[in-house]
């Protein structure tokens, strides 16, 4: 087979084909190239370290990842940053595809070279039911980036009402002071959402309330 027909060749954007396969979530040729014996460890990003399996995840494309895991991607794979593939998925996947990898061995308590896990990327987009599955795996609740952000803090700042919630039902705590001596009630305050900021405040002076009362949409 000549360099030219080979499935481990550049496509037409300077990448390896099959990485530009999954970009364009072109499903038949992802297929074809697989079949034909690409390598998946061939089909990376030089500079950033992405993996076909981490564009898939982050296209939300379950059809693509269940045939990458199944063509033997590893999730556990970790990009320049040391995102993997779940981090990369939990910015926009839903949680079918966030199941898929972790019962292929993805783990919830990895985090990146900043600290930051995929229940931190999670809780920046209110994504509630994902955030069950996760926590459901193990995932850590007060996880801290080196900032010293936790994922309750991401919520209160980014307005992630259900999120925010679901983390206090599970036994977040309100009380984190991150490295610069911020908590999430200022966190929601400077977010602008002084309705979470006040039910949170609320939740540290009467810590025996019920937990029922959910913040105004």
């Amino acid at each position: 087979m000549s360099a030219a027909d080979s499935p481990d060749r550049l496509g037409p954007h300077g990448f390896p084909l099959l990485l530009e396969a999954v970009a364009a979530q072109d499903v038949r040729q992802v297929q074809a190239l697989l079949k034909a014996g690409a390598q998946l460890k061939w089909a990376v990003d030089p500079q950033s370290g992405l993996t076909a399996l981490m564009e898939a995840g982050s296209q939300n494309h379950q059809e693509l990842v269940r045939a990458l895991l199944n063509a033997g991607a590893d999730p556990q794979e970790v990009d320049r940053d040391g995102a993997d593939a779940l981090m990369h998925a939990a910015g926009s996947a839903g949680p079918e595809v966030l199941r898929d990898l972790l019962d292929a061995g993805a783990t919830p308590q990895g985090a990146d070279r900043h600290g930051r896990t995929a229940l931190h990327r999670l809780a920046a987009r209110d994504a509630w039911e994902s955030t069950e599955l996760l926590l459901s795996r193990g995932a850590d609740l007060e996880a801290t980036t080196l900032d010293g952000l936790t994922p309750l803090m991401i919520a209160a700042r980014c307005g992630a009402r259900n999120v925010l919630q679901r983390f206090v039902l599970h036994g977040a705590s309100i009380f984190t002071l991150d490295c610069s001596g911020t908590s999430a009630v200022q966190w929601a305050r400077e977010g602008g959402f002084p309705e979470l900021a006040h039910w949170l405040r609320d939740l540290g002076v009467h810590e025996h309330s019920s937990l029922s009362e959910t913040p105004n949409a």
